[in-house]
């Protein structure tokens, strides 16, 4: 019998416009939009998965980008570029939430 439903907001209510993350990474280390697209699919999936986190993420970049801009930096200005023009949320998915919580226990 299902008791609780847990739901993941990082792309499932939450859902971030195309070339939201590779923008971000060609303004925070200079480099080319299409270099930042590269770079981010190859760790959007860690990230997605919560197999690293973003500082870390952002660490290892700056390590292998030769980046002079200090760690906390970085994640500050990574975080400031998340305004509301760079998600959108789901509607359907917050309207199957309301539905779902007179029955069940929802988390998110």
């Amino acid at each position: 019998m299902i008791k609780n439903i847990i739901f993941d907001s990082g792309g499932v209510i939450v859902k971030y416009r195309q070339a939201f993350h590779p923008k971000v990474l060609s303004k925070l280390f200079s480099i080319s939009f299409e270099k930042a697209v590269v770079i981010w699919e190859q760790n959007r999936i860690r990230i997605i998965q919560g197999q690293i986190a973003t500082k870390k993420l952002l660490q290892e970049l700056k390590e292998q980008l030769k980046s002079n801009v200090k760690l906390n930096i970085l994640y500050k200005r990574w975080i400031d570029s998340l305004t509301d023009d760079s998600y959108v949320i789901d509607d359907k998915v917050v309207g199957l939430i309301n539905n779902l919580r007179w029955k069940y226990r929802v988390y998110l």
